[in-house]
């Protein structure tokens, strides 16, 4: 953003560390709302979303993966957790920024090879 006021562009390739960084802190501040996009995302750092998207894309990743990354870490940290057991998994989803259980339990199984369900028995001891 300095660089900015000293006048040089915001999407200039020196800036991309910068916009990333603040992209993730955005991102991580808004994780729970359904409504987060690249769109939002973009607009809130300062730059188009297509330049958003080359800014990722650098570092190998996707704007969209890279929140859902994020949701189902947050998912699984609730789900192991002990003290958020009473939670329903549709809740914990929804409090994730999911706005899909059915869809949410799908990524969760892809990704960590098992049911939102079968990692919370897991963590507790207990048989799903």
């Amino acid at each position: 953003m300095l660089r900015c006021e000293a006048g040089m562009r915001l999407e200039d390739e020196m800036n991309n560390a910068g916009l990333y960084a603040a992209a993730q802190v955005f991102i991580r501040q808004h994780l729970s709302s359904t409504w987060l996009n690249p769109e939002l995302i973009a607009h809130q750092i300062g730059c188009s979303r297509a330049y958003l998207y080359r800014v990722f894309a650098g570092r190998g990743q996707t704007v969209a993966g890279f929140v859902r990354d994020l949701r189902l870490q947050c998912a699984r940290e609730l789900l192991a957790n002990k003290e958020a057991s009473s939670a329903r998994v549709a809740d914990i989803a929804y409090r994730c920024g999911f706005d899909d259980p059915v869809h949410f339990a799908r990524l969760f199984r892809e990704r960590y090879g098992l049911t939102p369900s079968a990692l919370r028995a897991e963590a507790l001891g207990k048989p799903e």
